[in-house]
């Protein structure tokens, strides 16, 4: 196994289509540094009444006392490595904003919360966002089907994490209003072999079968307007 000190801190920049991916990372790189269960921790863990209280109660001879101070160490740990993966000036307003006077530091489960709030949102709207994105997924003549699969998975990611399921079914619906006309009847072919059992995977692999025999590309290849058609898509909401 590799060496946890080599593993470096994932940072966010604060874009919408970048906070699963991060937020995953992080919480992987929590696991690995030690810190993960302050994330989970709320306003009822008891880490010590006060930031400065947390040495003393460490070195309590008292297991419960002494639980807090742990545990408050812990948020302190996790608190430092939010901070640094922060990256714009707005996110950094979301690491004061979790602190108060008893803990000028903040409280890392504060600043998890306040950017689910932002960025994985649970309301209502949030389903119309992931419709209107799903809406404009789009792919060009002579583009890697690789990229429309790309960002289908990127806006189901962020749907499943704002606790929302989107059918196969629609899924399947999408890819099929969307791919330019060369590929209706690989397509076809595909709904008559697999029947009621078609998946989202039959026809990315028999899209991308097509493309690598035309286009005598491989998956190594480098990816075409990779940026024009990710970016085009989770650049607005």
């Amino acid at each position: 196994m590799g060496d946890a000190s080599t593993i470096k801190l994932p940072t966010f920049d604060g874009k919408e289509e970048s906070f699963v991916i991060w937020r995953t990372r992080f919480r992987a790189y929590a696991l690995m540094k030690g810190f993960a269960e302050a994330m989970s921790y709320d306003d009822n863990t008891d880490m010590s009444d006060k930031e400065s209280d947390l040495n003393a109660n460490f070195a309590n001879v008292d297991a419960a006392i002494k639980e807090t101070g742990r545990k408050g160490k812990i948020n302190i740990l996790a608190m430092a490595a939010l901070a640094i993966a922060m990256t714009t000036e707005e996110l950094i307003c979301k690491i004061h904003e979790a602190s108060d006077a008893d803990w000028p530091g903040g409280k890392a489960y504060k600043v998890i919360k306040l950017l689910e709030a932002e960025y994985q949102p649970t309301d209502r709207y949030s389903l119309v966002e992931i419709r209107r994105k799903l809406n404009k997924i789009c792919m060009k003549d002579s583009q890697d089907p690789r990229i429309m699969f790309e960002q289908i998975a990127t806006i189901k990611n962020q749907a499943r994490s704002s606790g929302l399921a989107i059918a196969e079914e629609d899924l399947i619906a999408i890819v099929l209003d969307k791919v330019p006309i060369q590929y209706a009847h690989v397509l076809a072919t595909q709904q008559n072999i697999q029947g009621t059992n078609l998946t989202l995977s039959h026809l990315k692999e028999a899209m991308r079968n097509q493309y690598r025999i035309v286009n005598g590309r491989t998956d190594d290849d480098d990816n075409m307007n990779e940026e024009t058609g990710l970016g085009g898509i989770m650049g607005t909401t």
